[in-house]
């Protein structure tokens, strides 16, 4: 076991460990006495997410049945990084037909994740700017077409808020004209310009004053989008 790259281990039918190869082991920077008699569901390896947790613990209860249980599940690293791993758990029973363990095992598959999620994400990108050429050719009436391109990038690009808004001449506010998705009243709220005050400084009005795509990758902590 210890010379395979899968991920083994061996538990009690409670979930507590007995055994774990060497792989994820020195995945997660710890050796077999560091798990070794620990509920399965504690170790490193799931400690990034409570919902994981859960998912591990409520693996365990269903193993403990007799069923065999098979998901992706992602894998905390000694360097924070998170790997999916294929995994399944199946009973192992003694001569009476008595559960004695219960063997999880695991496969990385990150790079195959990843390939799958940039081919649907190039999917969606595409569907999007399919689906947007179409409503730009058939749609006449500006306020239909805005509203039309929030729900269409809502539908197929999964963004949690989708919304548009206008430069008033004279004032330098922008006004929101169109949204789609979790929104609540948060729109009608804000006060965005683009201008060079604080409340100009966000991705909006920053896109405005220069000419050119502004994307903020930190919402919570960049200072610029304080205000908001």
């Amino acid at each position: 076991l210890n010379a395979m790259l899968t991920f083994v281990a061996v538990l009690e039918p409670d979930g507590k460990v007995k055994f774990v190869n060497n792989t994820p082991l020195e995945k997660a920077g710890v050796s077999l006495n560091d798990v070794k008699g620990k509920m399965f569901h504690d170790a490193f390896w799931w400690q990034y997410s409570e919902q994981a947790r859960q998912q591990i613990k409520e693996d365990i209860k269903i193993c403990a049945t007799g069923k065999t249980l098979v998901h992706d599940i992602e894998f905390q690293t000694a360097k924070g990084e998170l790997l999916w791993i294929e995994y399944s758990m199946h009973p192992i029973y003694d001569e009476n037909g008595k559960i004695k363990y219960l063997v999880p095992e695991g496969r990385d598959i990150t790079e195959r994740k990843q390939a799958e999620d940039h081919i649907q994400h190039l999917q969606s990108v595409l569907k999007a700017i399919r689906d947007i050429n179409q409503l730009i050719v058939h749609e006449k009436n500006r306020q239909k077409l805005l509203q039309g391109v929030c729900d269409i990038l809502n539908q197929t690009r999964n963004y949690k808020l989708i919304w548009m808004g206008v430069p008033l001449e004279g004032v330098q506010r922008v006004v929101p004209v169109a949204q789609a998705g979790f929104e609540e009243g948060y729109l009608k709220t804000i006060k965005i310009s683009c201008d060079d005050s604080a409340s100009g400084r966000g991705p909006t009005g920053t896109a405005i004053r220069s000419g050119t795509p502004s994307i903020m990758r930190d919402i919570a902590g960049d200072p610029r989008y304080e205000p908001w």
